[in-house]
C-alpha cells in the first residue's frame, strides 16, 4: 500500500492527502462515540471504563492522536508561513486544521496514553528545535552533530537511566503497568529461543509459551510491549541486524529530503524519533500497524528534484 501511494506523480501530496483524510473522519468520530455512543467507543476492563473512541484501545486512540498531531504541527505551521496562500480558500483550510488540532489534544486527555503523549511531545520538540536558523543554515555540520548526539547520549542513557526513570514514569501515573512490561520483559528473555535466529516470524506468541504468558499475566499479553524485543524474539539477532539497516537506511534518506525541502526533512525527523521512542513500552513493528504503515511512507519517500526545462534540453514551449 506505502509503495502505491508513493507511485502518485505527486507523492507529498498523496500522503498529506491520507493522513488528512483519516483525521478529518476519524478525530471526530472518536470524540462522537466516546460522547453520544459509549456502547461504541466505551468498553470496561478491571480497571473501569476505556476510552477507545474508534480504535481498539487507549493506547491505539492515542496513538493515532500522536501521528496525526505531529503531521497537522508540520502542515500548519508551513500553511501559516507561506504567504502566496493567504487566500480565503486556504484561511479555512487552516481554521478546519487548527480545530482538528484541538480535537486531538482534547482526545489526548481522553485516551491517558502516557506512551503516546510522550512521544508526541519529543516529536513537537525535535521538530522545533530543526527550525532554529543555527541547524537550517548549517546542515552539514547539523548532520555530524546529530550523529555524535546519537553515539554518545545511547550510553548515558543506559548508564544513568535507573536513577532518572523511576521518577519520570512515577509522575506520569504510569508507573504500574511500566514495571508490569519490565518483568514481562525480564521474562520472555528467559524462554527457549535461539538467540540468532529467534523463532521465526509470527511465531513466538503460540502453544506453550503463550499458555505460560496466560496463566502468569490475567491480560494475556500477545505482544512483548517493545518493538525492539519483539524483532529479536521472532527474528533474533538476525533480525535486529536488519532491523539497524532499516533504521540507518531512514536516517539517510531523511538527511537527503533536508536538502531538496528542509521542512518535511524536519517532519520526517520528528517523526522517526517519535517512531523510534514509541517501541521502547509499546510494540508497533508490525504490518496490520498505521504508525508502521506511516513509517514505511517516510522513510520510502524521496523529494523529486525539480529540474528546469532548459537543464533538460526541451526546447521552451514543447510539451513535457
Amino acid at each position: 500500500m506505502s509503495t502505491i501511494v508513493l507511485t502518485e506523480h505527486d507523492r507529498l501530496e498523496a500522503l498529506k492527502t491520507i493522513v488528512k483524510r483519516c483525521a478529518y473522519i476519524l478525530i471526530p468520530l472518536s470524540i462522537l462515540l466516546v460522547k453520544y455512543y459509549r456502547n461504541l467507543g466505551v468498553f470496561y476492563d478491571e480497571y473501569g471504563a476505556v476510552l477507545a473512541g474508534v480504535a481498539t484501545g487507549k493506547n491505539s486512540l492515542g496513538l493515532l492522536c500522536a501521528i496525526c498531531g505531529i503531521f497537522f504541527v508540520w502542515y500548519i505551521s508551513t500553511e501559516w508561513r507561506d504567504q502566496h496562500k493567504a487566500k480565503l480558500f486556504y484561511q479555512q483550510g487552516l481554521i478546519i486544521n487548527i480545530i482538528i488540532m484541538m480535537m486531538i489534544f482534547l482526545l489526548f486527555n481522553i485516551a491517558n496514553s502516557a506512551t503516546s503523549l510522550i512521544c508526541f511531545i519529543i516529536g513537537v520538540i525535535t521538530y522545533m528545535v530543526l527550525g532554529l536558523p543555527l541547524l537550517k543554515n548549517n546542515q552539514k555540520e547539523f548532520r555530524l552533530w546529530f550523529t555524535l548526539i546519537i553515539i554518545f547520549s545511547l550510553p548515558i542513557i543506559l548508564i544513568t537511566y535507573d536513577a532518572f526513570a523511576p521518577s519520570v514514569i512515577e509522575h506520569t501515573g504510569h508507573g504500574n503497568t511500566f514495571w508490569d512490561r519490565v518483568k514481562l520483559w525480564n521474562l520472555l528473555l528467559t524462554m527457549d529461543t535461539s538467540p540468532l535466529f529467534g523463532a521465526g516470524y509470527d511465531s513466538f506468541w503460540l502453544g506453550e509459551r503463550l499458555k505460560k504468558l496466560r496463566s502468569i499475566y490475567w491480560w494475556s499479553p500477545t505482544q512483548a510491549h517493545n518493538g525492539y524485543l519483539d524483532v529479536y524474539l521472532e527474528l533474533g539477532l538476525i533480525g535486529l541486524f536488519f532491523w539497524a539497516g532499516v533504521i540507518f537506511y531512514a536516517f539517510r534518506n531523511v538527511y537527503r529530503t533536508l536538502s531538496f525541502d528542509y521542512d518535511f526533512g524536519r517532519f520526517q525527523m520528528a517523526f522517526m524519533t517519535m517512531f523510534l521512542m514509541h517501541n521502547v513500552t509499546e510494540s508497533s513493528l508490525k504490518i496490520r500497524s498505521f504508525l508502521w504503515f506511516i513509517f514505511l511512507l517516510i522513510i520510502l519517500y524521496y523529494p523529486q528534484r525539480l529540474t528546469s526545462s532548459k537543464s533538460q534540453g526541451i526546447p521552451e514551449g514543447s510539451a513535457g
